[in-house]
C-alpha cells in the first residue's frame, strides 16, 4: 500500500503500549480517509480499538472517539512530501525544512517517481542527516501531543520507496550508509519522543523486520487476500496457484510475513484489503479477508478504493478467543484452509466448489467466501 499516492483521511484503531500488545487479545483496527465523516459512520469507528487518520480530524470528531475509547494515529508520508499540499505535512514542517532544504533533502527541487502519486512530484527526507530524523521526530511526537492523538502511522518506508535517481544521490551523499538503518535509527528516536506508551504503527516494516519491527506496535500488510483490480472490480485471491504463488494467499503470508510475525510477537499485523462494486460483493470481501487474516491470527479491515466510507460489519467485533492449534489447517488442492479457536473456528473456501472440512464437522459453501464458526467444537 502507498497510502502517500491518496489525498484522504485515514483511521485505525490504535493499540496498548509496545510492551502489552503480544499478551492482548487480536486489536481491532479500521482505516477512513474522509475528513468529515457522518454520526453513523463515526459510531462504527468508535468501535474498534484503534483509529488512523490522514489528517487531524475536527475536535468534535476527535472528542467523540475518544469518548468511546478509540486511540486515534495520525498518518504520516514517512520519505517524502508534496509541497504546499498540507495532507502530505504540514504548514510548520515544511516552512522548517525549506529553511534547512541543502541538508535535510536529497534534491533541492520536487521529483517524481518512486511511491509519490503518478505525475506528482515530492521533496524527499535525507534519512542519512542526524540532525533532519532528530527535528523529525520531535516534530511528529507534537503534534501527536498537540492533537490528543496515541500515536503515528507511517507510510511508505524503505529505499525502494524513493526515486531512482534519488537512490544513487543518497547513496553518492552516504557512501557505505545503509537507508533503511537511518529510518530505523529515526524511528528510535520517535520511539523515544513519543514514549513506551504511544503507538508507533509502520507499513510493510516486515521486510526489514530487524531494522522496522523493533520499534512497531502495529505493522501493515496490504491486498493480501482482496484487492480491486484497473477495471474496478473486487478480486479475490486464491489460496495457493501454482504458477503464480505469489499472487496467492498462502505463499507471501507464510514466507513473508509470518517469520517476521514469529520473530516479533509484540508487534500486531494488521491486513488491509479493498472491495468495491455492490454492496454483497463488498460484504463478502470483508467476510473473506477477515477470516484469511485469522489464520495468522492477524486483524484485518476491508475498504473502498477512496476509503471515504466505511463498509460496515460486526464480523470485526467477533470475540474468538486465543488459537487452539498453533497454525492453520489447510487443503492446497481444493483452496481450503481453517484454524480453530477457543471459541469456535474460521475458514475461507477459495474455490469455486463447496468443500466439506471434517475436522471442524461445516460444509463451506457458496464460495469464493470467509467463514466464521462460533461455539463449534471439533473432534479430539
Amino acid at each position: 500500500m502507498e497510502l502517500a499516492r491518496r489525498h484522504f483521511l485515514v483511521n485505525v484503531l490504535a493499540a496498548p503500549a509496545l510492551s502489552a500488545v503480544g499478551k492482548r487479545r487480536v486489536q481491532t483496527v479500521a482505516f477512513n480517509y474522509a475528513g468529515k465523516s457522518s454520526p453513523e459512520d463515526l459510531h462504527f469507528f468508535s468501535r474498534f480499538d484503534v483509529l488512523v487518520t490522514g489528517g487531524i480530524l475536527s475536535g468534535d470528531q476527535r472528542q467523540l472517539l475518544r469518548s468511546s475509547s478509540t486511540r486515534l494515529v495520525l498518518y504520516q508520508w514517512s520519505s517524502a512530501y508534496y509541497p504546499g499540499d498540507v495532507v502530505s505535512a504540514e504548514s510548520s514542517w515544511q516552512e522548517k525544512v525549506a529553511a534547512q532544504s541543502h541538508a535535510w533533502l536529497l534534491a533541492s527541487g520536487p521529483v517524481g517517481g518512486g511511491a509519490a502519486a503518478s505525475g506528482k512530484q515530492a521533496l524527499w527526507y535525507d534519512f542519512g542527516n542526524s540532525d533532519l530524523t532528530s527535528a523529525r521526530a520531535e516534530h511528529i511526537c507534537q503534534v501527536v501531543k498537540d492533537n490528543g492523538y496515541q500515536g503515528v502511522f507511517l507510510d511508505t518506508l524503505g529505499f525502494n520507496a524513493l526515486p531512482a535517481e534519488l537512490k544513487q544521490g543518497f547513496q553518492k551523499r552516504h557512501p557505505g550508509v545503509n537507508y533503511d538503518n537511518c529510518q530505523g535509527d529515526f524511528l528510535a528516536k520517535l520511539r523515544h519522543e513519543l514514549g513506551p506508551d504511544r503507538i508507533i504503527f509502520t507499513n510493510q516494516g516486515y521486510r526489514e523486520p530487524d531494522v522496522f519491527l523493533p520499534h512497531a506496535d502495529f505493522d501493515l500488510v496490504e491486498n493480501s487476500s482482496t484487492f480491486v483490480n484497473d477495471k474496478g472490480t473486487t478480486m479475490f485471491r486464491p489460496w495457493f496457484q501454482k504458477g503464480a504463488e505469489w499472487e496467492s494467499i498462502r505463499v507471501p503470508m507464510t514466507n513473508l510475513v509470518a517469520p517476521a510475525q514469529k520473530r516479533f510477537p509484540d508487534t500486531q499485523f494488521v491486513q488491509l484489503n479493498y472491495a468495491d462494486g455492490d454492496p454483497l460483493t463488498c460484504q463478502r470481501a470483508v467476510r473473506y479477508a477477515f477470516a484469511c487474516a485469522r489464520l495468522w491470527n492477524q486483524a484485518a479491515f476491508v475498504a473502498t478504493p477512496s476509503i471515504q466510507k466505511p463498509i460496515r460489519d460486526n464480523i470485526y467485533f467477533t470475540r474468538l478467543g486465543e488459537p487452539s492449534t498453533p497454525s492453520y489447517e489447510e487443503d492446497v488442492d481444493a483452496g481450503a484452509a481453517w484454524r480453530r479457536f477457543q471459541n469456535g473456528a474460521v475458514a475461507v473456501n477459495t474455490s469455486t466448489k463447496p468443500y466439506h472440512v471434517r475436522a471442524l464437522r461445516v460444509d463451506l459453501t457458496n464460495p469464493p467466501k470467509g467463514y466464521v464458526f462460533l461455539g463449534k467444537r471439533s473432534p479430539d
